[in-house]
Formats: C-alpha cells, structure tokens, sequence
C-alpha cells in the first residue's frame, strides 16, 4: 500500500496511524504529532490526507456557533471501520 501511495517514510506513516488509534475522539494536535513522528508538518498532512482518501479514517470538525471558531478548532480523528 505504501508503494502505491508513494509515502517515503512508510515507518512513520504506520506510527501515524498507531498513536491516532489512541487518540480516537480526541482533538488533533499537529505540532505534537509532528515532533513525536519526527516528520514535518506538510508531511504529516500529506499522510492524513492519504489516510482519508484510502477511508482509514476520518476528521471532524468540532461544532460551534461561531463560524470562525469552527473553522480554527482542531478536527477529531474517527476511524472508519473498527470491527
């Protein structure tokens, strides 16, 4: 699958996916996810937004009232099929 992506740090994307499985209905802190990979930021959303396109999983925005706030608020990560 790694192949076909073309993601060049197939350990860290494997990791990726590992500490979101801890992390479900959590917020997404992508600093922290990014120093504790060891991957940087672009490269990290590349990896998420693969994730989704592959339905690994899903990010939700969080619901506010307030558009702008919506919009700044960290997603929260749900995995498409546990079973």
């Amino acid at each position: 699958m790694a192949y076909l992506l073309r993601v060049e740090k197939t350990e860290a994307f494997s990791n990726l996916i590992k500490v979101l499985a801890g992390q479900i209905g959590n917020l997404i802190n992508y600093k922290e996810l990014s120093s504790t990979l060891g991957i940087s930021f672009p490269t990290l959303k590349k990896y998420l937004w693969y994730a989704r396109k592959i339905f690994l999983l899903d990010l939700v925005t969080p619901y506010s009232r307030k558009r702008e706030k919506e919009i700044s608020l960290s997603p929260v990560v749900y995995f498409g099929d546990l079973g």
